[in-house]
């Protein structure tokens, strides 16, 4: 289960006396901070409201910031959640920041399986084209989404004992 919030990081003091503004994206126990390029004084952080309470036109500014980031990674934990597909971090971190470090490793399999398809059309028979179609669509049973670099040996191993159950 993973959860989100934004948090003052105390731990960090800036040399102006600012503390910068981390999200934290908690999975199984075990947490990750990423810097949202906001900072503010300690005593103007309002820990419940999850915003800076000093009125000013930076700060509300980093509000909009604050308020983005909590939006958009509240929206990819909940599109997980009813995909039924399990967070990771390096899954959250591509949607999140919209990048990836190897664009490879983020292609969807079945995009890639179809784009494979698609190029050997007129080199395979129609029956092994239909074959590979019907794996894909019970890989899809199993998950309803799968990036190339997810699939190792864990994964296939949970795939072959769901689909044999």
């Amino acid at each position: 289960m993973a959860s989100i919030s934004v948090i003052l990081r105390k731990s960090y003091k800036k040399t102006d006396n600012t503390y910068p503004v981390y999200l934290r994206l908690t999975i199984n126990r075990k947490s990750k901070f990423y810097s949202l390029n906001v900072s503010c004084l300690q005593k103007y952080w309002d820990s419940k409201k999850l915003r800076i309470n000093f009125k000013n036109a930076d700060n509300d500014k980093a509000n909009l910031v604050i308020e983005k980031a909590l939006k958009d990674s509240k929206s990819i934990l909940f599109n997980d959640k009813i995909a039924n597909i399990k967070t990771t971090f390096e899954s959250f971190e591509n949607l999140f920041f919209g990048k990836t470090k190897n664009n490879d490793d983020q292609l969807s399999y079945f995009d890639f399986v179809k784009e494979q398809i698609a190029l050997r059309e007129n080199t395979v028979s129609k029956v092994h084209t239909k074959s590979c179609e019907y794996e894909i669509e019970k890989l899809k049973r199993f998950r309803k989404q799968v990036l190339i670099s997810e699939i190792d040996y864990k994964f296939c191993r949970n795939m072959k004992n769901t689909c044999v159950e």
